[in-house]
Parts: C-alpha cells; sequence; structure tokens
C-alpha cells in the first residue's frame, strides 16, 4: 500500500491510507464485500497503532468493545478509496477512533463508509481490560 501525496485529508482525521482491492474483494454483484471493508477498517486501525503510536500488539493487547459503520455506498474496483482514521476519546482503558473510507473526486468527498471503533486495552493472560500505558497515551494525546 502506498501513499498519494497529493490528495488532501478530509477535515479532522490526521492518518490517511490507501486501500488496495483485490478481485477476490467484489461479490456477486462486482462491488466491494462489506466483509471486507471491516476488514479494511481493521488493518487501518492496526497501522496507525503500530505506525504512528507504536503499539506493542505482543505487549499490550487490545480488543474491540464497540463498532459502528455504516455503508453508505458501494466500493467498486475502479474506485479508488482511502482510509482515514482520527483518535477520538481517550479513556482509561478506552481509545475512540473514528474511521472514514472516501475518496475524492475534484473538490468533493465520495464518502463509502463512516466508522467509530472503541477499542480496550487488554491483558489477554489475565482476560481483563487494563489501563493504557501512559508512553502510549502520551503519544495518542501528541
Amino acid at each position: 500500500m502506498t501513499t498519494n501525496q497529493h490528495q488532501a485529508i478530509p477535515p479532522a482525521f490526521t492518518y490517511k491510507m490507501w486501500i488496495e482491492k483485490r478481485w477476490s474483494d467484489l461479490d456477486e454483484a462486482r462491488i466491494v464485500n462489506n466483509a471486507k471493508i471491516m476488514t479494511y477498517l481493521e488493518e487501518t486501525r492496526i497501522r496507525f497503532l503500530r505506525e504512528n503510536i507504536g503499539w506493542d500488539f505482543d505487549r499490550h493487547g487490545l480488543v474491540v468493545a464497540h463498532a459502528n459503520i455504516d455503508f453508505r455506498r458501494p466500493i467498486t474496483l475502479t474506485d479508488q478509496p482511502w482510509a482515514y482514521l482520527n483518535v477520538g476519546k481517550i479513556g482509561e482503558k478506552s481509545i475512540a477512533l473514528d474511521c472514514l473510507i472516501a475518496e475524492q473526486v475534484g473538490s468533493e468527498w465520495r464518502v463509502f463508509t463512516e466508522a467509530r471503533f472503541v477499542v480496550v486495552s487488554f491483558d489477554y493472560a489475565a482476560k481483563v481490560s487494563v489501563p493504557i500505558p501512559a508512553h502510549l497515551r502520551k503519544r495518542l494525546v501528541g
């Protein structure tokens, strides 16, 4: 996945990631299947947290506690969607992540999907939620 520097980021979004579609992402109607769109959003969250925050998933687990996804319009093979992400509210143990899948067409935005996820810092061994480590919290707010 590559970055296209000339494309502006929609207001309120600080991270973007190119979505590389595959033929196998399409369903019988020749549009990207909603399950694949959820995978695109998952990949966006993971890449953002790893690359921008330095989240080490082996040391600090995360689980999705809430997902709200609005599928606004279908994505076709010829569309050029990007995934965008912004950190919302940060709690003691949780992080709200706002996501958008869209493409810019001239000066207009074509929105395919809007979503909000709440992820919770989690200790997999103890099977309990835990506070977000201070060094990661600092990167999230900075």
